[in-house]
């Protein structure tokens, strides 16, 4: 792509390798989600099938969790992202501040429950790997 893309000035590749490396994002964030749809489902029949509830209800948290991000976090990223990604940064367009701040404060959301899915999923982890086999809820 290096040859067809050096014959486009500087002003027109930056805006499209920008927009392409935000569809790119956009693609990764509705995978990472249905990921953890996926396993989180699996996840969680396996502990009920264990008779394991009180993780259960762990894997179910995190699975609500998740099933947010993948349903109204993400799309309403992926809009808003999708606005903006042919207006310019510097100087930003004072329509489009307004805009640019919901971004980053749905982008701080969804990293802040990335950290609590995180959180949730290492205390599972460490409850399944040192709890004593008749330790159940």
């Amino acid at each position: 792509a290096a040859t067809p893309l050096s014959a486009l000035p500087h002003e027109t590749m930056r805006p499209l390798l920008r927009h392409l490396s935000s569809e790119l994002n956009r693609l990764y964030f509705f995978a990472w989600g249905v990921a953890q749809i996926v396993f989180g489902v699996m996840l969680l029949i396996l502990l009920l099938a264990l008779g394991r509830r009180l993780e259960a209800a762990l894997a179910a948290i995190m699975l609500a969790i998740a099933n947010v991000q993948l349903l109204w976090m993400t799309p309403r990223i992926t809009d808003i992202g999708r606005s903006l990604d042919f207006v310019p940064r510097n100087p930003l367009p004072p329509s489009a501040a307004p805009m640019m701040a919901q971004f980053w404060q749905l982008h701080a959301a969804f990293t802040g429950s990335d950290l609590v899915l995180m959180a949730l999923g290492l205390f599972l982890a460490a409850r399944l790997c040192f709890s004593k086999q008749s330790d159940r809820a």
